[in-house]
């Protein structure tokens, strides 16, 4: 494995993906046609067997005072505060139906070039590795 070489997965959260999520209905159709969670399985499951680097990059969660002391919200931080989405409870989570990410919005795969160093930072658990910064 070229230590190089890492896998981003953005937003694998149940609000976009999972039939229960509010932003579900937006995605419905795009989700269905290109066969997205299939593909995603596929790709999952070769991340893995290929021993490559997986770092999830996770939406803001809405809890009460998450947009406490915003003086400059918009339109988007103003609706997802009033509707709750990404709530702790549901929205918010990373769906544990195929091991570490099964839901996802978003898929952006990251090769840094071997000629540049990269730099993360995790933050890790049992589960989940959660970056705080990328760059290459």
């Amino acid at each position: 494995m070229d230590s190089h070489i890492a896998v981003v997965l953005i937003d694998p959260l149940n609000e976009f993906l999972h039939p229960d999520g509010k932003l579900y209905p937006r995605m419905k159709a795009s989700l269905e046609f290109s066969n997205f969670l299939k593909h995603i399985e596929e790709l999952v499951f070769a991340i893995r067997q290929a021993h490559i680097s997986n770092f999830y990059s996770l939406h803001q969660i809405s809890k009460e005072g998450t947009y406490f002391g915003w003086n400059h919200r918009n339109a988007n931080h103003i609706g997802t505060r009033d509707h709750k989405v990404f709530d702790e409870a549901f929205g918010g989570q990373i769906s544990k139906g195929f091991g570490l990410v099964f839901y996802i919005q978003i898929l952006m795969c990251v090769a840094i070039v071997p000629s540049r160093t990269p730099t993360w930072s995790i933050n890790s658990d049992s589960e989940t590795k959660h970056i705080s910064s990328l760059r290459a």
